[in-house]
């Protein structure tokens, strides 16, 4: 049985509860562990993260800026994941993959609608997983 760590204790203080209802039950079975990078965010943490690939350094991670177009972030419905143990390759899809599709399953069969990031169509998301 794995569990989460204070950081990631920490990134789900916030979120809705059917959520931490399946990353426990993941947790709980085993098959794949990872920590929590991001739960809840305020509208300024959007924004800042809407303006990374913009007018800020760094890739676009989010389409998401906040007011015109909310994430699920902002509800508490979504959460933003690192496999553990992580090899430091983002380009490694496969070990984020594990990870959703494992988060995606469980929250299935607990009866949630869910969607993982890494299944979109136009942006792929790895490491996030969303209550619908």
């Amino acid at each position: 049985m794995n569990r989460l760590g204070s950081r990631s204790h920490k990134n789900i203080s916030n979120i809705d509860p059917k959520l931490a209802v399946i990353i426990g039950a993941v947790l709980a079975e085993g098959n794949v562990d990872f920590t929590i990078t991001h739960g809840f965010r305020s509208l300024q943490e959007q924004q800042s993260l809407y303006a990374q690939g913009r007018t800020k350094k760094g890739p676009v991670v989010t389409k998401c800026d906040g007011v015109k177009k909310k994430s699920y972030h902002q509800t508490g419905k979504a959460i933003d994941f690192i496999p553990f143990p992580f090899d430091g390759d983002w380009n490694n899809t496969e070990q984020f993959k594990r990870v959703g599709e494992e988060l995606l399953r469980v929250g299935k069969a607990l009866g949630y609608n869910c969607s993982y990031g890494g299944h979109w169509k136009s942006f792929k998301d790895w490491p996030h997983f969303q209550l619908d």
